[in-house]
């Protein structure tokens, strides 16, 4: 089971369902806290670090809580975020020099 079911297998709510962006960034930054999530951010981490981010324009489409958002900006690129709750990534998204920007998708229906 991965960290990300654990609130719904609990009854209670994922960071990305909470309607307060303050909360919702609480409990995204201590899902990152997990070893397994700790895991799978230092290998994707590594395997990012062999691009030379800076001045690259980058579209992140589902960018979820924006930690690669930010990460990717920290190295200097230029980050367009595409995500369904732009407000779920309001706390994360600090102006990091004017490089990231937001933009809310529409919702993908339910078949």
């Amino acid at each position: 089971m991965d960290d990300v079911d654990l609130p719904a297998k609990a009854g209670g709510k994922g960071w990305w369902e909470e309607p307060d962006p303050k909360t919702a960034h609480e409990k995204y930054l201590g899902m990152h806290a997990s070893e397994t999530n700790r895991s799978k951010l230092a290998i994707t981490e590594r395997l990012m670090k062999r691009i030379d981010w800076k001045g690259k324009s980058v579209l992140e489409y589902g960018c979820g809580g924006g930690y690669f958002t930010v990460w990717m900006a920290k190295q200097g690129a230029q980050v367009t975020a595409l995500e369904t709750q732009v407000a779920d990534l309001s706390a994360q998204l600090d102006d990091h020099e004017g490089r990231i920007s937001a933009l809310e998708t529409p919702a993908a229906r339910k078949r």
